[in-house]
């Protein structure tokens, strides 16, 4: 499977690194792009930049690893911007309120926005972990329009009804939601 996601500067780094976490042994590829505050997030709530988690774990796409391709916010010209290259999911995990506008709106301007956008067009699979609270009259606004014209629109708010425990039960129920979003089982 080819998958985009994007992370946004929005509290809650750890979704992302759960979410690539359950994907790494997939076989697909992932292609990953962080915004400027994404990266600064990741660091400031997990403790380590995004390069060095990355390296930590094998994303060859050798022996049922998947692989992972960065891409620059900047690069309009990166794959996930092109409607044309097909991709099978777009996640934006986690979502901010500017970013969930941006796309709502159409202002493609960085590659986050662009493959959300792309992905309207193309009827694929959107998911934006909205992670805002409290919400604004626009913003809801902005969350209807997103789900009118296709998107799933996924506040990150764990149940509490499975008996989770622990932290990471919280965080796993999230990351349960957003991959069956995914067109095929993870």
């Amino acid at each position: 499977m080819r998958i985009a996601i994007g992370i946004t500067g929005a509290s809650g780094a750890v979704y992302a690194q759960r979410l690539l976490e359950r994907l790494q042994p997939g076989g697909h590829t992932i292609h990953v792009t962080l915004s400027k505050y994404g990266n600064l997030v990741w660091n400031q709530e997990l403790g380590q930049s995004f390069s060095d988690w990355q390296s930590s774990m094998d994303w060859s796409g050798e022996g049922g690893a998947s692989e992972m391709v960065i891409d620059n916010i900047n690069d309009l010209y990166a794959e996930p911007s092109w409607g044309s290259k097909k991709f099978d999911a777009y996640l934006v995990v986690p979502c901010s309120a500017k970013t969930m506008s941006a796309i709502a709106t159409g202002i493609a301007d960085n590659l986050i926005a662009r493959f959300g956008d792309v992905a309207l067009k193309e009827k694929r699979p959107l998911v934006l972990l909205v992670r805002e609270a409290p919400l604004h009259a626009l913003q809801l606004e902005r969350m209807r329009d997103l789900a009118i014209a296709g998107a799933i629109v996924l506040p990150a708010s764990p149940g509490f009804y499975n008996g989770e425990k622990t932290f990471e039960d919280l965080i796993d129920f999230i990351v349960d939601k957003l991959l069956s979003y995914l067109p095929e089982t993870v």
